[in-house]
């Protein structure tokens, strides 16, 4: 009888701390896949407890408690493959949307490069037509009997060429990063409002940054996706430097299913995706916080009716 005892305690404790090791290694999934997750484990405890307590109350066969015993260690072993699988799945996930935000900066890298370029051959088409026209004021100022005003508009032509291209921020990559998804919520018809002054050297890797902006405008685009109607869709970006941080701030238009909250949280799907409590959504959302831990900051995002906030924090170098 005690050696009974012993067995189902050793298959007892074994299986509570596999269903503890579910809890505490997979904190990135949604709410509702972490519990359908944790309750796989949790459920055998039980199971297993009232069927080994069963057999030593009514002294079942030898046999009959063996085989009972053997079903919960192979559970245990099967909880942690199915664990191993998981984590594997979870990472190789967030290894993707790593990737996806590579190529992304590499892109705008690339487009960062042309518009150099470009903006290169608009100076020196800019230095040509002001040589001219400084050169076509001289001579009408020069003319016997000019009053003057010729030779003004020449020099206000001058001028005019003068005029550098806008840029949203002096960071170039985060300039190039937002002129692309401003576009593209320019061309989903999303109201932009957008205040960004990154300057150039900020001691964050260029990596980090793009990912930053990056996932923050997909996940705002995302949740304006489902609210109607369109004309009630926006997106609100502000960011500067202010006591040694870059402080990311963005709210967007989300449908507004289910009651307000003031959670902060950083687990589970990005505001405005599909309602599917089994499919992973905003893995960005892991992202931002991990980068936010990185670097001594904070990651925070908040729903509240028809608009989702997010907040990011980054210490920045000196």
């Amino acid at each position: 009888m005690i050696v009974r005892y012993v067995a189902a305690g050793v298959v007892i404790a074994a299986l509570a701390a596999v269903t503890v090791l579910f809890a505490r290694r997979l904190p990135r999934y949604s709410r509702f896949r972490w519990w359908a997750n944790v309750l796989v484990p949790a459920m055998q405890v039980v199971i297993m407890a009232f069927m080994l307590a069963s057999y030593i109350v009514s002294s079942a066969p030898t046999f009959l408690y063996a085989i009972a015993v053997g079903a919960g260690a192979v559970c245990v072993a099967a909880d942690l493959v199915l664990l191993r699988a998981l984590r594997a799945g979870e990472e190789k996930e967030i290894a993707e949307e790593h990737e996806r935000v590579l190529r992304e900066q590499v892109e705008v890298q690339v487009e960062h490069l042309a518009r150099l370029e470009a903006d290169a051959g608009q100076a020196r088409e800019a230095q040509r037509l002001i040589t001219d026209q400084l050169r076509e004021a001289e001579r009408l100022l020069d003319e016997a009997g000019s009053d003057g005003e010729a030779g003004a508009a020449a020099v206000t032509e001058a001028a005019r060429a003068l005029v550098p291209r806008m840029h949203l921020c002096e960071h170039p990559v985060v300039d190039a990063l937002l002129e692309a998804k401003l576009r593209l919520c320019e061309e989903r018809g999303v109201r932009v409002d957008c205040v960004a002054c990154v300057p150039r050297d900020l001691g964050v890797s260029n990596v980090d940054v793009c990912a930053l902006f990056s996932n923050v405008l997909d996940n705002a685009l995302a949740g304006c996706e489902r609210v109607e109607p369109p004309e009630e869709r926006f997106v609100k970006l502000r960011a500067n430097v202010t006591g040694g941080y870059l402080l990311l701030e963005a709210s967007n238009s989300c449908a507004a299913d289910g009651a307000s909250t003031g959670e902060r949280t950083w687990k589970g799907a990005a505001p405005g995706a599909e309602a599917d409590p089994f499919r992973e959504h905003g893995w960005g959302t892991v992202i931002l916080k991990t980068i936010a831990d990185r670097h001594d900051g904070m990651y925070e995002s908040e729903k509240r009716g028809g608009v989702f906030r997010t907040t990011v924090a980054l210490k920045v170098g000196a």
